[in-house]
């Protein structure tokens, strides 16, 4: 009734504070859930953000890397020894006078491999070096036109290193050019005592023929190339202008001896290919002799007996040129 205070007792009061805190509490926690599933809500579509822009870059990382397998090409690569000498050239004047001279003390060194002079087979070629950076390629492209004799040109690729490993570098050419080329794990020894091992590739072209871009030097020699991307295949070669363009007058001998391949070669570097014509004193001159292991290189036996006698052999003609 009006007028009438009503006193609640103390169980009352006691519950209905209960109920206010567990309110308060409720309440505080919805407001807290609400914000926790906002910031799971955000964190979801930053994951998938980040997972569908990172995905694609590390499958593109994934597939660039080189996919292909060791070709049997690998049976195809010869080993051998080759020996080589600087020549004092200011002493050449006439080729054939010199070609004598070399072979003379040459079949005097050696008890088992005997020269004729009538064996050499003499061809004047312009040779010159590409660089291949811009195709991140470091390697050394060689490219030979012959003016004389039985080829027209090639196309090689060559590694040098202190280690054998330098061997195992992917230097197969493609499968079109596979019967026209020669591969070659060869150790270097030069007249100062240097070594080097080289693994070298070249292909017999039976035509000229330019090479003006990453893709024109990838299509001989695709797995030497894996870091090339197809937008740079038409990034420019250039001629490496360090090395110059050279003229080379070149004559060899080459055969066979107890089963094991040999060649001798004698080459002389001109200025220019008029006074290679006119056999004028060389700017360059480098005489090798070279042996291949047993079965035609195709193998890593060495004919021990044979290889100390080119080796005594190539030793006169270090102390006579």
């Amino acid at each position: 009734e009006e007028g009438v205070t009503v006193i609640e007792n103390d169980g009352t009061l006691r519950q209905r504070i209960v109920e206010y805190v567990k309110h308060k509490r409720s309440s505080e926690m919805c407001n807290k859930m609400k914000f926790c599933a906002l910031g799971v809500f955000v964190a979801s579509i930053f994951f998938l953000v980040v997972v569908g822009v990172t995905t694609p870059l590390i499958k593109y990382e994934c597939d660039s890397k080189p996919h292909y397998t060791t070709p049997v090409q690998n049976e195809l690569i010869k080993f051998s020894k080759e020996y080589q000498i600087t020549l004092d050239v200011k002493h050449i004047s006439d080729r054939s006078d010199f070609v004598e001279s070399w072979v003379k003390e040459w079949n005097k060194a050696s008890k088992y491999i005997q020269l004729e002079t009538e064996s050499l087979v003499e061809a004047t070629r312009t040779q010159f070096y590409l660089n291949a950076s811009l195709c991140h390629s470091d390697q050394e492209f060689r490219v030979r036109y012959f003016d004389s004799g039985d080829e027209v040109a090639s196309l090689d690729l060559k590694s040098s290193e202190s280690s054998k490993s330098t061997c195992n570098d992917p230097f197969w050419p493609h499968d079109a050019y596979v019967e026209n080329s020669t591969q070659k794990c060869e150790l270097d020894r030069h007249d100062s005592g240097f070594e080097k091992y080289s693994r070298i590739t070249k292909i017999h072209l039976d035509e000229v023929r330019m090479f003006n871009t990453c893709a024109d030097l990838a299509s001989y020699f695709p797995w030497a190339f894996d870091d090339l991307r197809p937008y740079e295949w038409h990034v420019p070669v250039a001629i490496n202008e360090k090395r110059q363009v050279q003229h080379w007058w070149s004559g060899e001998i080459k055969g066979k001896e107890q089963g094991v391949k040999y060649k001798l070669e004698s080459s002389l570097r001109y200025h220019t290919p008029e006074e290679r014509e006119e056999q004028s004193t060389p700017s360059l001159g480098e005489l090798s002799v070279r042996i291949f292991t047993k079965h035609g290189g195709h193998s890593e036996d060495w004919n021990e007996k044979l290889v100390k006698d080119v080796e005594n052999a190539y030793e006169a003609l270090v102390h006579k040129f």
